[in-house]
């Protein structure tokens, strides 16, 4: 780093090196490790360094270094921002040029060598969020120049656009995590309402009962059809009471639904009972002319239904 010119040739070279590199990092870590490595390899700074900026802790923290002095401060080092040239840049949100640390009050002075040399710090902006800061540091005083402080803003701005970048891809991947979460979450729910809302309930020996209650779509009645017919045959059952008294409405679909399930529950052994018959139903499944109904008793209560159902069984409840 003698002159300008050929240091402004190794700082072109390293931001190239970054530009064609730092797309293909997907973590945060090796992406800092790339960049201060680039940096180090065309310039040979004494160190470079980049710190990230926790606010609340008012502290710089120490995540990348390269550089002759890197056995100083230990990755996670922190800085409070009271203190250095770090510190300053921090708060005073701008780069810092610093050709004599000497001169500097701020200065805080490695270990190992005497205090000398040139300091150069500039923010590392997120959008409008300071991030942090990169750092670079120099034996010899008087080194950089105005140039030198274009060419590592120039740096700092590509990584902070890349920090950005891998921020939002981090955000994004875990914000379709917590969806798909949800949508998980959401599905063993409705699970668990359908097997709620379509239960079958043994009542005696050979007579198992599925009170219907709120609403009866497609998809549900596709789920009530598999479920009595897999415990009907499961049981062996003869008769099936299907009571209606909660459903919201019956209309023409849902009506067809029911006798659909009726069928199919004969062609597995099972008779039928269609308990909570209410003048409406009775005049809506009536209107649908089918000749499956005359296989389907129908009653206008629960108490009738499960009552016919033990006359078919042969059976009958007395009082002792």
């Amino acid at each position: 780093m003698t002159s300008s010119q050929p240091r402004s040739i190794a700082y072109m070279e390293a931001i190239k090196s970054i530009i064609t590199e730092i797309s293909h990092v997907h973590a945060l870590q090796p992406m800092l490790d790339l960049v201060v490595a680039a940096i180090q390899e065309q310039l040979d700074f004494y160190i470079a360094s980049i710190f990230w900026y926790d606010e609340a802790a008012q502290e710089a923290m120490l995540m990348a270094q390269a550089g002759k002095a890197t056995n100083e401060q230990p990755l996670g080092y922190r800085q409070p921002v009271a203190q250095g040239v770090l510190g300053r840049t921090l708060r005073e949100r701008r780069a810092l040029l610093i050709n004599d640390v000497r001169r500097e009050a701020s200065y805080i002075s490695p270990q190992g060598y005497d205090a000398g040399g040139a300091e150069l710090c500039v923010p590392i902006w997120c959008d409008d969020r300071l991030w942090g800061a990169f750092n670079v540091e120099s034996q010899v005083a008087g080194v950089f120049t105005e140039p030198d402080v274009l060419a590592l803003e120039l740096v700092s701005a590509q990584l902070g656009v890349a920090i950005a970048n891998l921020e939002l891809r981090t955000n994004e991947r875990a914000m379709l995590a917590s969806l798909q979460a949800q949508h998980d979450q959401l599905h063993e729910l409705y699970s668990l309402v359908l097997q709620l809302s379509t239960p079958v309930i043994p009542l005696f020996p050979g007579i198992l009962a599925m009170p219907l209650i709120g609403t009866l779509d497609e998809e549900r009645a596709q789920h009530m059809a598999q479920e009595l017919l897999e415990a009907i045959q499961r049981t062996r059952c003869r008769t099936v009471v299907l009571d209606v008294t909660g459903l919201a409405a019956i209309d023409a679909a849902v009506a067809r639904a029911i006798v659909t399930l009726a069928q199919s529950c004969r062609l597995l052994g099972a008779a039928v009972v269609i308990s909570g018959v209410r003048p409406e139903v009775a005049q809506t499944l009536v209107a649908l002319d089918l000749s499956a109904m005359s296989a389907v008793v129908m009653r206008r209560d629960f108490a009738d239904g499960v009552g016919c159902a033990l006359r078919m069984q042969g059976l009958e409840i007395r009082r002792i």
